[in-house]
């Protein structure tokens, strides 16, 4: 076989020059692209170590910091604002600082003084916060006392059936009938039912008074021992008025016009019991005094 002829020099492609030595070298963007120089071990080790011995040293130093401002009372409260105070007693309060926190801004536990402010009755809500080098300021938010309850003794208690304080006339400005029938609040069986006979007293006195004519003034007691009928005593001590369980600011406004008359044909009346739509059922004193 004949060896096919080369072709024409200038049909060659071209190759790259041997002389072209950048062609067969590595391209390097930068600085950036070189490997990282690696560090040795031992370099290591002492880096950890210095850093270790540094946060143990701050801490050391930290720790003496808060020893000798502690044992030298230079975080001693001086400062105590209180605000929201209108029933609590402030020395209560300032009394449970320096004697259960040791009077120390800095070591005072801000969540454990919260806590123990909170079992105050008439709390609400309270925060506390620090303003060094000496002040402590704490907030309350008070419950508001919405009737008084008659048991051992005349107690203020809030909507949530939370006892406050004895009621005294002389330090509360509480106008509002007092409520009877409920049961010891010691016994957490009694906790339910209390519940309910005040949520049924907050409402008649708001349903009463809706119109402002402040109707509640008129009525010196109120009682549920049988929540099945609310009774009211007017403030002169009788009768005792039956309204029963509903259409209960149209049955008390039925017995304040008809209250009167009702006196003058019968003289001094005992009981009243408006819970029928066609009659009303008196039941004079004297008659009630001859059952007895």
């Amino acid at each position: 076989m004949n060896k096919p002829p080369d072709p024409p020099a200038d049909t060659l492609r071209k190759g790259i020059p041997i002389s072209d030595n950048a062609a067969f070298l590595r391209k390097f963007s930068g600085p950036e692209s070189l490997p990282a120089p690696r560090v040795s071990t031992w370099k290591r080790v002492v880096f950890l170590l210095l850093k270790t011995g540094l946060l143990a040293a701050m801490a050391c130093g930290l720790a003496s910091l808060y020893t000798y401002s502690r044992d030298q009372n230079l975080f001693t409260i001086r400062q105590v604002a209180l605000d929201g105070f209108r029933h609590l007693d402030r020395n209560e309060v300032l009394s449970l600082i320096h004697s259960s926190f040791r009077g120390n801004l800095m070591t005072l536990d801000i969540v454990e003084l919260r806590q123990r402010i909170s079992k105050f009755s008439w709390v609400k809500g309270v925060s506390v916060r620090k303003v060094y080098p000496d002040k402590l300021f704490i907030k309350v938010e008070e419950r508001e006392p919405v009737g008084i309850a008659r048991m051992d003794k005349l107690w203020l208690f809030d909507e949530s059936g939370v006892f406050l304080d004895e009621y005294r006339p002389a330090e509360h400005a509480v106008d509002h009938p007092v409520l009877s029938g409920l049961h010891d609040a010691s016994d957490p069986m009694a906790q339910d039912e209390n519940l309910e006979r005040i949520r049924r007293y907050v409402d008649f006195l708001r349903q009463i008074d809706a119109g402002g004519a402040k109707v509640s003034g008129r009525i010196s007691e109120i009682d549920l021992t049988d929540t099945s009928d609310l009774v009211v005593i007017p403030l002169e001590g009788t009768p005792r008025v039956h309204l029963g369980y509903e259409k209960l600011p149209q049955r008390l406004d039925r017995f304040l016009k008809v209250v009167d008359r009702a006196t003058e044909e019968n003289g001094p009346i005992a009981e009243m019991d408006m819970r029928y739509e066609d009659k009303i059922i008196v039941k004079p004193l004297e008659i009630q005094q001859a059952q007895q």
